[in-house]
């Protein structure tokens, strides 16, 4: 019996020593659970994140193919306002040109005016003086 309860002894002893290495790994697993919740916590923050600044990048990559897209089409349409410039300025210069030949033909129909008038004139004195001299030739007949 001395023997049977030393033996019970050792095995209270050794349930407590495995009672406080069971707490003890218990503690332990706990922590690491703790660590491993808190861990889980910052990584899916950072998941988040990652997946936000994704969303972002992603749009801007959208905005850029449309801008770039739109500065496409400015550039078609700056081609095409350059090409109507030129028209605009040639069409100016056909004007210009016409306007210089309209100045030109106007210029030589008040020319031709005056000389017509001055014949006229010549002309109206002339047949005054003719008139006159008829007049002066019936009188003498």
């Amino acid at each position: 019996t001395k023997n049977t309860l030393m033996a019970l002894k050792n095995v209270n002893q050794k349930m407590e020593e495995m009672k406080v290495q069971h707490e003890i790994a218990r503690k332990a697993l706990n922590d690491r659970a703790e660590f491993y919740k808190a861990a889980k916590a910052t990584l899916q923050v950072q998941f988040d994140t990652v997946i936000k600044s994704r969303d972002v990048l992603e749009a801007r990559v959208k905005a850029l193919e449309e801008a770039e897209g739109n500065a496409e089409s400015l550039k078609d349409l700056l081609e095409i306002s350059r090409k109507e410039k030129f028209k605009i300025f040639e069409a100016c210069n056909q004007l210009d040109a016409k306007y210089k030949h309209a100045v030109s033909q106007v210029k030589s129909l008040e020319e031709t005016r005056a000389e017509l008038e001055s014949e006229n004139k010549r002309l109206v004195s002339g047949k005054v003086f003719e008139e006159a001299r008829v007049g002066k030739l019936d009188k003498i007949v």
